[in-house]
């Protein structure tokens, strides 16, 4: 949501700022790992979001899992739970997806 009275607390304009400059450092970083894969020098890159249902292992993980606090708390059991498989769920479904041959025949 976009406030559209200015403010004139520089910790506040600070900390928009970072904000900023850490989605454009993300932006980069996935760019250089596509461009690296592309010219044969890095792995194959997969993406994906916490709130993406493709994967979801347990109905609501996705919805739960992206409503997790980040301000650095101790996670509960619950959370640490639905983390951990949402984020499992997530990547078995984007590696069965887009690279298939990671995965152990048993050959």
């Amino acid at each position: 949501m976009i406030d559209e009275t200015p403010t004139q607390a520089g910790s506040i304009v600070l900390k928009e700022a970072i904000g900023i400059l850490m989605e454009q450092v993300r932006g980069l970083q996935f760019k250089r790992l596509e461009l690296s894969h592309a010219a044969g020098q890095g792995p194959k890159s997969i993406w994906f979001s916490i709130d993406s249902r493709k994967g979801e292992v347990n109905e609501g993980d996705a919805v739960f899992a992206s409503s997790i606090s980040t301000n650095l708390k101790k996670l509960d059991t619950a959370e640490l739970g639905v983390l951990g498989r949402h984020a499992g769920g997530l990547l078995a479904s984007r590696i069965e997806l887009y690279v298939p041959e990671l995965i152990a025949t048993g050959d």
